[in-house]
């Protein structure tokens, strides 16, 4: 009976205590009324009384030797097995295989396991609340200490991610979960926490992220137009900007045409042989006709390659590259040459093309003529073998410097094939022939300056033929104040819309004139340090054409100068890059983009994590309480603990509906059209209804509203959540009255939603916005309403704000969306 009492007891002394009394006291009342009864002598009533004490006395302190031996023994046992179980605990925590430790109820580490120390190569102080704080990556330092210290208040489990040092002093990415620790009086002893090694995680992740970003980059902004067409029918899957521009097509009319419609007429019977043969999973082709919208056609060169298959669609990337001009620069290049070889072969200069090994590859008549060689038989071997032997030195020396790409000009000693010694006058260049390297030598007999400088001025013309056909323009001009142009290829007029005569000379107007003003004193500056140290210079910069456009070029310059060392004039090529401009202004507001997102994506993942941990905490505490409650038979308290766990379910469905409510946001997109917002009201009212007869609402509408063009879907459920919201927070015992107008503010539409309800206090109006964010943690909902129409409203390219001086003044929540006039 004593043990009983002691294990199912609360205060178990005062249980024994009590019944120790009560116990005395019969003994005294009724066995003196029994020995009175049985005995009528004096003596003998004495003796049996005195008797009677000493049985009471002897009997009493046994039953209390044997209850305080008893309770002794077993503090003793628990003492030995809680240090046992600590020890046990302890072991156990050495050989598990993840890195564990322990804290106490102020956050000083009182155990790291073996797995902590092997990982880490580190063991915290334990005279230093949060020791293991120093081996934490410095950006992530704020963030453990701020929500260790939240769980050392909360007493409640937390988890967290973050970067640690390992004993390779590098840091790593882990995932740490706490859980409390507490004793069996209930009281706080400290956490328990695991460490897990999530560093390959991490690095998929931002493998995954990035090659996404790259995807998308690449397909959407690449400059050459690309397609995905499917195989069996051979229709439009995909296409990317580049190709709608080269086409001609919008993205609607071009996802409805199939290859064949890009073709002319008369190339679609060679196209649908060249389709109907095998197709390898990369192919590289030209030679293909396109056509446009407009029905003018383009040279094309063509990639293509097999891509997988996607739910039993066989598709190809195609990648088709405009190559008209190329085409036409081809037939140029080719009749260049042509014309090359006709002035190489007839040419007084002597020419000869040298390898890289100055081995002799091309002659022509007039070097044959001068070292009195025959045409049909080649008179040397290498370069080094016609020169004279008091110039080699100087000839070595010059190819050193044509192996740099740079240009020489000179004078030597060379010989004839009969060993005459002669003078000539050299220039020599060097260039690229399929990949190697080559040299261009020319020389002369001195005496025949005068035919050379013939062919020096024919050789100029050549090449401002050559110049003039290049994309951009080329020029020559002084070193003034005014850039006074001397020499402008004719690209110059589809670059600036100046013909070349209003420039040459300043005759109309200066080049300086139309460089933009805010970049003038930064190209001179430029091009005045590359001429001091004699370097050539790229420039990026604005100009200003001559219908009043703005145009960025990139210019390459490079100053000439004489034998001397004095300046003659400066030389270089400018062309148009503002699409390359525009393009590298898209990707940077695309990044910033991204990085918004995530920082959104990152807010709503803890948010998420934290609110839906909640209702699990409720059923899982409750659910213990449940197996208590049946194992007792106590069927009230199994009713109440059931409703309890429907509620918290209940709690997270909602959550989950508005969750996957304000995710479609933004992604589910339909239709833009133009409708009245008055409509759009009156549609929100009606879903309202009988909310709004409930709480015998007055809503006024106002009429005649501006148009707007916007998702008519999105913009009835901003109204709603806007009503619902106001009918929510109506001051009690009053009549709720809400008026949805249009206002006027700096030249733009606001439309407006206002209440007589409680209001909103400003220290709080910023933050009603944000996801799960209540001002009241018992009223109705969820938090996701205010933060799905503000979700509406940025989608909508407009702003929402809320005024209010709360204390029962009403509030006013004011929004912009794009109206149309």
């Amino acid at each position: 009976m004593w043990k009983n009492i002691l294990l199912q007891k609360k205060h178990p002394a005062r249980w024994i205590t009590t019944i120790y009394v009560v116990f005395g006291v019969f003994w005294i009342m009724f066995s003196d009324t029994i020995v009175a009864w049985l005995l009528t002598d004096a003596a003998s009533l004495t003796r049996v009384q005195t008797f009677k004490g000493w049985a009471f006395v002897l009997g009493s302190g046994t039953l209390i030797y044997f209850i305080v031996s008893w309770m002794i023994r077993d503090l003793r046992k628990a003492k030995l097995s809680e240090a046992e179980n600590r020890k046990l605990q302890r072991d156990f925590f050495n050989r598990h295989f993840q890195p564990m430790w322990q804290t106490d109820a102020f956050g000083y580490g009182i155990f790291f396991n073996r797995k902590w120390t092997e990982f880490t190569g580190f063991l915290p102080p334990k005279d230093k609340p949060l020791g293991w704080i120093d081996i934490v990556h410095l950006d992530d330092k704020p963030f453990c200490i701020e929500n260790f210290s939240k769980g050392l208040i909360s007493k409640e489990a937390f988890t967290l991610e973050f970067r640690i040092m390992d004993k390779h002093n590098e840091y790593k990415w882990v995932f740490n979960s706490c859980a409390p620790q507490f004793d069996r009086e209930g009281n706080f002893t400290g956490f328990i926490g695991f460490l897990f090694d999530i560093q390959d995680k991490k690095q998929l992740e931002e493998r995954y992220k990035n090659s996404s970003r790259r995807y998308s980059y690449l397909f959407d902004n690449n400059p050459h137009p690309m397609l995905v067409y499917d195989l069996q029918d051979l229709r439009l899957v995909e296409v990317n900007k580049a190709a709608l521009m080269q086409y001609g097509y919008s993205m609607e009319e071009m996802l409805n045409l199939t290859l064949t419609e890009l073709r002319p007429v008369s190339e679609i019977p060679s196209f649908m042989e060249h389709m109907a043969g095998p197709m390898p999973d990369y192919q590289r082709s030209s030679g293909w006709l396109h056509k446009r919208k407009d029905g003018s056609v383009f040279h094309a060169e063509i990639i293509a390659h097999r891509l997988p298959v996607m739910n039993n669609r066989r598709t190809r990337l195609v990648i088709i590259m405009d190559i008209t001009e190329q085409v036409e620069v081809f037939r140029v290049a080719k009749d260049g040459e042509r014309r090359f070889n006709r002035i190489f072969d007839h040419s007084p200069y002597a020419t000869l093309i040298l390898d890289d090994k100055l081995r002799l590859k091309q002659i022509n008549a007039s070097a044959c003529e001068i070292l009195g060689a025959d045409p049909g038989n080649p008179p040397f071997y290498q370069l080094l073998d016609i020169v004279a032997q008091n110039s080699m030195d100087n000839i070595i020396s010059e190819i050193d410097k044509l192996s740099q790409n740079k240009p020489v000009l000179g004078e030597a000693n060379f010989l004839r094939l009969n060993g005459d010694v002669f003078r000539v006058q050299y220039h020599a260049v060097s260039f690229q022939e399929t990949g190697k390297l080559k040299y261009y030598f020319s020389f002369n007999d001195i005496d025949e300056k005068h035919k050379m400088q013939l062919t020096l001025e024919e050789s100029e013309r050549i090449n401002a033929t050559l110049v003039s056909n290049l994309p951009g323009m080329a020029y020559r001009c002084r070193n003034d104040k005014y850039w006074t142009m001397l020499f402008i290829s004719m690209g110059v007029e589809k670059l600036t819309g100046y013909k070349p005569s209003e420039l040459i000379h300043n005759n109309l107007v200066a080049f300086e004139e139309i460089i933009h003003a805010n970049d003038r004193e930064k190209i001179r500056e430029i091009v005045k340090h590359a001429l001091y140290v004699r370097n050539k210079c790229e420039i990026q910069y604005r100009i200003i054409t001559k219908s009043g456009k703005i145009k960025w070029v990139w210019e390459q310059a490079h100053g000439v100068f004489n034998f001397n060392g004095d300046m003659m004039y400066i030389e270089g090529f400018i062309m148009d890059i503002t699409e390359r401009v525009k393009a590298e202004e898209l990707v940077n507001k695309q990044v910033e983009e991204l990085r918004r997102i995530n920082e959104e994506l990152e807010r709503f993942s803890y948010t998420v994590s934290h609110d839906l941990r909640s209702p699990l905490v409720t059923i899982k505490g409750f659910m213990g309480l449940l197996r208590e409650d049946i194992r007792d038979g106590n069927l009230h308290e199994t009713e109440e603990s059931m409703m309890r766990i429907e509620n918290a379910t209940d709690k997270m469905q909602q959550l989950l509906e508005d969750l996957l409510q304000l995710s479609r946001v933004g992604r589910i997109v339909n239709p833009y059209e133009s409708f009245s917002m008055t409509s759009a009201a009156m549609e929100a009212k009606e879903l309202l209804f009988g909310l709004i007869s409930e709480k015998k609402c007055e809503i006024n509408i106002q009429e005649n509203m501006p148009l707007v063009f916007a998702d008519r879907s999105r913009t009835r459920e901003l109204y709603q959540n806007l009503i619902e919201n106001a009918i929510k927070f109506s001051r009690p015992n009053e009549k709720p009255k809400i008026q949805v107008y249009s206002t006027e503010r700096d030249g733009k539409t606001v439309f407006c939603v206002s209440d007589n309800g409680i209001g909103i206090p400003r220290q709080y109006q910023e933050k009603i916005f944000g996801l799960f964010n209540k001002l009241d943690n018992n009223s109705q909902g969820t938090g996701v309403g205010l933060s799905l129409v503000k979700h509406i409203v940025e989608n909508h390219k407009g702003t929402i704000w809320v005024e209010s001086d709360g204390n029962n003044t009403g509030t006013l929540f004011c929004f912009t969306l794009n109206t149309e006039n």
